[in-house]
Protein backbone atom coordinates (compact mmCIF):
# COMPACT_ATOMS: atom_id res chain seq x y z
CA UNK A 1 0.00 0.00 0.00
CA UNK A 2 2.44 2.46 1.08
CA UNK A 3 4.55 1.89 -2.52
CA UNK A 4 1.34 2.41 -4.58
CA UNK A 5 0.54 5.86 -2.50
CA UNK A 6 4.63 6.99 -3.11
CA UNK A 7 3.82 5.75 -6.83
CA UNK A 8 1.03 8.23 -6.97
CA UNK A 9 3.24 10.96 -5.23
CA UNK A 10 5.66 10.63 -7.76
CA UNK A 11 3.18 10.59 -10.89
CA UNK A 12 1.26 13.63 -9.62
CA UNK A 13 4.71 15.84 -9.36
CA UNK A 14 6.29 14.36 -12.29
CA UNK A 15 5.30 17.17 -14.79
CA UNK A 16 6.53 20.02 -12.10
CA UNK A 17 9.55 18.30 -11.10
CA UNK A 18 12.14 20.16 -13.55
CA UNK A 19 10.35 23.52 -12.84
CA UNK A 20 10.93 22.99 -9.40
CA UNK A 21 14.33 21.67 -9.59
CA UNK A 22 15.22 25.16 -11.82
CA UNK A 23 13.42 27.04 -9.11
CA UNK A 24 16.13 25.61 -6.37
CA UNK A 25 18.93 25.62 -8.57
CA UNK A 26 18.10 28.92 -9.85
CA UNK A 27 18.79 28.20 -13.42
CA UNK A 28 20.00 31.42 -14.95
CA UNK A 29 19.67 30.60 -18.06
CA UNK A 30 15.64 31.00 -17.56
CA UNK A 31 15.44 34.02 -15.67
CA UNK A 32 14.79 37.23 -17.51
CA UNK A 33 16.91 40.21 -16.21
CA UNK A 34 15.22 42.88 -18.65
CA UNK A 35 13.86 45.07 -15.77
CA UNK A 36 16.76 45.25 -14.23
CA UNK A 37 19.09 45.51 -17.10
CA UNK A 38 16.59 48.47 -18.13
CA UNK A 39 16.98 50.09 -14.90
CA UNK A 40 21.04 50.61 -15.07
CA UNK A 41 20.10 52.03 -18.47
CA UNK A 42 17.59 54.32 -17.32
CA UNK A 43 20.24 55.05 -14.01
CA UNK A 44 22.84 56.48 -16.44
CA UNK A 45 20.44 58.25 -18.50
CA UNK A 46 18.92 59.47 -15.49
CA UNK A 47 22.76 60.78 -14.52
CA UNK A 48 23.38 62.19 -17.14
CA UNK A 49 20.44 64.65 -17.37
CA UNK A 50 20.86 65.34 -13.80
CA UNK A 51 24.32 66.30 -14.13
CA UNK A 52 24.78 67.83 -17.64
CA UNK A 53 23.08 70.50 -19.25
CA UNK A 54 20.71 69.97 -21.77
CA UNK A 55 22.22 71.85 -24.94
CA UNK A 56 19.78 73.77 -27.04
CA UNK A 57 20.96 76.65 -28.55
CA UNK A 58 24.93 78.47 -29.19
CA UNK A 59 24.79 81.18 -26.57
CA UNK A 60 26.26 81.01 -23.15
CA UNK A 61 24.46 79.25 -20.82
CA UNK A 62 22.40 77.44 -23.13
CA UNK A 63 24.58 74.84 -23.54
CA UNK A 64 27.07 72.46 -21.99
CA UNK A 65 30.19 74.20 -22.49
CA UNK A 66 33.94 73.38 -22.86
CA UNK A 67 34.14 75.37 -19.87
CA UNK A 68 31.38 72.89 -18.31
CA UNK A 69 33.06 70.12 -18.82
CA UNK A 70 36.39 71.53 -17.57
CA UNK A 71 34.90 72.25 -14.44
CA UNK A 72 33.61 68.50 -14.37
CA UNK A 73 36.57 66.86 -14.70
CA UNK A 74 38.40 68.84 -11.70
CA UNK A 75 35.68 68.14 -9.52
CA UNK A 76 35.74 64.59 -10.77
CA UNK A 77 31.45 64.33 -10.40
CA UNK A 78 31.61 61.45 -12.49
CA UNK A 79 33.00 59.60 -9.47
CA UNK A 80 30.99 61.59 -6.96
CA UNK A 81 27.61 60.58 -9.14
CA UNK A 82 29.21 56.39 -8.95
CA UNK A 83 29.81 56.66 -5.01
CA UNK A 84 26.73 58.11 -4.66
CA UNK A 85 25.35 55.09 -6.25
CA UNK A 86 26.58 53.04 -3.38
CA UNK A 87 23.81 54.15 -1.45
CA UNK A 88 20.95 53.77 -3.98
CA UNK A 89 18.57 50.48 -3.37
CA UNK A 90 17.45 50.35 -7.13
CA UNK A 91 21.10 50.59 -8.10
CA UNK A 92 22.31 47.80 -5.63
CA UNK A 93 19.39 45.69 -6.84
CA UNK A 94 20.70 46.19 -10.12
CA UNK A 95 23.84 44.55 -9.49
CA UNK A 96 22.48 41.96 -7.32
CA UNK A 97 20.62 40.91 -10.74
CA UNK A 98 23.47 41.48 -13.12
CA UNK A 99 26.26 39.60 -10.68
CA UNK A 100 23.03 36.54 -11.65
CA UNK A 101 23.76 37.06 -15.37
CA UNK A 102 25.65 34.77 -17.56
CA UNK A 103 28.91 36.55 -18.83
CA UNK A 104 28.09 37.11 -22.97
CA UNK A 105 24.61 39.10 -21.38
CA UNK A 106 26.55 40.77 -18.77
CA UNK A 107 29.15 42.14 -21.45
CA UNK A 108 26.25 42.95 -23.77
CA UNK A 109 25.11 44.89 -20.96
CA UNK A 110 27.98 46.91 -20.24
CA UNK A 111 28.36 47.59 -23.97
CA UNK A 112 24.87 49.24 -23.82
CA UNK A 113 25.37 50.70 -20.86
CA UNK A 114 29.13 52.37 -22.55
CA UNK A 115 26.76 53.35 -25.81
CA UNK A 116 24.12 55.61 -23.34
CA UNK A 117 24.58 59.29 -24.63
CA UNK A 118 23.29 61.87 -26.77
CA UNK A 119 24.44 62.73 -30.24
CA UNK A 120 26.59 65.82 -30.47
CA UNK A 121 24.54 68.40 -32.69
CA UNK A 122 27.46 67.60 -35.64
CA UNK A 123 26.27 64.33 -35.53
CA UNK A 124 22.47 65.34 -36.21
CA UNK A 125 23.40 68.30 -38.59
CA UNK A 126 21.74 70.81 -36.75
CA UNK A 127 21.68 72.51 -33.48
CA UNK A 128 18.94 70.52 -31.66
CA UNK A 129 17.76 69.87 -27.98
CA UNK A 130 17.97 66.31 -28.86
CA UNK A 131 21.22 66.42 -29.42
CA UNK A 132 23.93 67.84 -27.48
CA UNK A 133 27.46 69.67 -27.67
CA UNK A 134 30.55 67.41 -28.02
CA UNK A 135 31.79 68.42 -24.01
CA UNK A 136 28.30 67.60 -23.20
CA UNK A 137 28.67 64.11 -24.92
CA UNK A 138 31.81 63.56 -23.37
CA UNK A 139 30.78 64.28 -19.70
CA UNK A 140 28.08 61.83 -20.30
CA UNK A 141 29.87 59.21 -21.50
CA UNK A 142 32.16 60.02 -18.39
CA UNK A 143 29.21 59.22 -16.42
CA UNK A 144 28.44 55.72 -18.00
CA UNK A 145 31.72 54.27 -17.42
CA UNK A 146 31.93 55.59 -14.19
CA UNK A 147 28.55 53.52 -13.41
CA UNK A 148 29.35 50.31 -15.81
CA UNK A 149 32.61 50.29 -13.56
CA UNK A 150 30.96 50.97 -10.52
CA UNK A 151 28.65 47.70 -11.46
CA UNK A 152 32.23 45.83 -12.74
CA UNK A 153 33.47 46.14 -9.29
CA UNK A 154 30.94 45.30 -6.81
CA UNK A 155 30.55 42.15 -8.85
CA UNK A 156 33.52 41.53 -6.69
CA UNK A 157 31.97 41.75 -3.39
CA UNK A 158 29.51 39.31 -1.68
CA UNK A 159 25.72 39.89 -1.94
CA UNK A 160 25.98 40.59 1.77
CA UNK A 161 28.77 43.18 1.39
CA UNK A 162 26.59 44.50 -1.67
CA UNK A 163 23.08 44.64 0.67
CA UNK A 164 25.21 46.11 3.54
CA UNK A 165 26.20 49.40 1.54
CA UNK A 166 23.29 50.56 1.98
CA UNK A 167 22.43 50.43 5.73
Amino acid sequence: MRKEADEDIRNCIKPYIQKIIDAILQDVSKVSYAPQTDLLLRIIKNEQLSNVRRSYGEADGQNFSDRDLNQFIRQGRDKKIADDLKNNKDFLDVVLAIKRMNPTDRLNLYTKGLETYSPTWAQLGRIDPAGQTEAGQEAEKMIAKAIVDLTTELLLLSDEEIENLNK
